[in-house]
C-alpha cells in the first residue's frame, strides 16, 4: 500500500486496526489518509475501486476524536469510541451537547469522564472528501469558539469518515517518528545558529501545518537572506573561501505532484518565488491570492500547506548543513571537554 501524497486516498487496507510503518505509509508528522474497505466473496479489484470511486449521493458518518494535546502512536484503529477521546471540557457523564448552524447539525460526546471527547456528523455527499468538508464547515467554528469562550486547548486528534453504503472507512493520520540511535559523540553547536535550530525544534512540535511552515520558513529567512550576506563578507575580509550556496530542491518519496515541477531548481529560486511568494505571503498578510481572509480551518488551505511542508523542512536542512560548514572555516567553535 502506497499514499503518495499528505491528504490523498490510495490504497487498501483490509483491516480495521494497523501497526503504522512511516516508512510504508507516509512522511512521518505530515498528515495522510489511510482508506479500509470491504471485500467480500467473490470480490474483484475492479468492483472493489467502483466502490471507491462512486460519486453518487449517499449516507456519510463523520466522528472526530478530541484530545488535550497532539500524540503520535505507532498503533493506529481505524475506528475509535468516545471513551478514547478527551479534552478539558466538562459537562455530565450522561450528557451531550447538541449544536446546529448553517442547515448542518451535529453532537458532541462525552467519555466516562464527563469530558467531551468525539463530536458526530451526519451528512449525505458524493464521496468521503466531500463529507469531510462538510463536516468541516460545520464543526471547525464551533470547536474554535469552544476553545476561545473557555480558553483552552483543544486538538482533533483523529477524523473518521464512514461510507454507510459501502461500508469504507477513511481515516485521516500522522505517520510517526522513528526511534533512532543518538550517537555519543561530541557536537560542537554554533552561537550564530542555536536560533535556528530552536526554531526548527518548534516546527517538529507544531501540531498546525501553518505554524510548521512559518518555522521552517523564518529559518530559511535567516539563513539565505540575513546570514548569507554577512557571513560571507566576513570570510571575504579574513581571506577565506567560501563555498557557494548551490543547494537544489531535492526529491523524495509521497512528494506532492504539483511540487515535482521544482525538483532540481535552486533552492534560493525557490524560496523567493514560491515560498515566499505563494506562502510566507498569505500568513504575513492573513490573506489569499484574492485578498480574501486566510481561512485556517478551510481543507484546501490546510492541504496545500500540508504538502509544502515537508520539502521546506528538507531546504532547512540543507540550509543550515551549509552554514554549519561555512561558519566551521569562518568562526570556527573551539572544542572543549571539562
Amino acid at each position: 500500500m502506497t499514499i503518495p501524497h499528505p491528504l490523498s486516498v490510495k490504497g487498501l487496507v483490509l483491516a480495521n486496526s494497523v501497526t503504522v510503518d512511516a516508512n510504508l505509509i507516509g512522511v512521518p508528522g505530515v498528515p495522510c489518509t489511510l482508506v479500509a474497505t470491504p471485500r467480500q466473496e467473490g470480490d474483484s479489484e475492479g468492483a472493489i475501486l467502483a466502490r471507491l470511486h462512486d460519486t453518487s449521493l449517499r449516507k456519510f458518518k463523520v466522528f472526530a476524536r478530541l484530545a488535550r494535546n497532539y500524540q503520535i502512536s505507532n498503533e493506529f484503529s481505524l475506528n475509535f469510541t468516545k471513551d478514547e477521546g478527551d479534552s478539558f471540557f466538562v459537562l455530565a457523564p450522561e450528557g451531550f451537547l447538541s449544536v446546529s448552524g448553517d442547515g448542518h447539525f451535529f453532537r458532541y460526546l462525552t467519555n466516562e469522564k464527563g469530558h467531551l471527547s468525539m463530536i458526530e456528523f451526519e451528512c449525505e455527499a458524493t464521496s468521503s472528501v466531500a463529507a469531510r468538508a462538510q463536516f468541516h464547515e460545520a464543526a471547525a467554528a464551533s470547536v474554535d469558539h469552544l476553545s476561545y469562550a473557555m480558553n483552552l486547548p483543544v486538538v482533533l486528534a483523529q477524523i473518521t469518515i464512514v461510507d454507510t453504503k459501502h461500508g469504507i472507512t477513511t481515516a485521516e493520520l500522522i505517520p510517526p517518528y522513528p526511534a533512532k540511535q543518538l550517537s555519543l559523540s561530541v557536537s560542537k553547536i554554533h552561537p550564530t545558529l542555536a536560533p535556528a535550530y530552536a526554531m526548527y525544534r518548534e516546527a517538529k512540535n507544531a501540531g498546525s501545518p501553518f505554524y510548521r511552515f512559518f518555522c521552517l520558513y523564518k529559518i530559511l529567512e535567516g539563513l539565505l537572506v540575513f546570514l548569507r550576506g554577512e557571513l560571507y563578507e566576513k570570510a571575504k575580509a579574513k581571506q577565506i573561501n567560501l563555498p557557494k550556496f548551490t543547494a537544489k530542491v531535492p526529491a523524495y518519496e509521497h512528494m506532492a505532484d504539483e511540487l515535482q515541477q521544482y525538483v532540481g531548481k535552486p533552492m534560493h529560486k525557490f524560496f523567493e518565488e514560491v515560498l515566499q511568494t505563494n506562502f510566507r505571503n498569505s500568513l504575513a498578510h492573513f490573506a489569499n491570492d484574492t485578498g480574501a481572509a486566510l481561512d485556517v480551518n478551510g481543507l484546501q488551505e490546510i492541504e496545500r500547506y500540508s504538502k509544502v511542508v515537508h520539502l521546506t523542512d528538507l531546504c532547512c536542512r540543507e540550509a543550515i548543513a551549509h552554514f554549519e560548514s561555512c561558519l566551521a572555516l569562518v568562526d570556527p567553535v573551539p572544542l572543549t571537554n571539562d
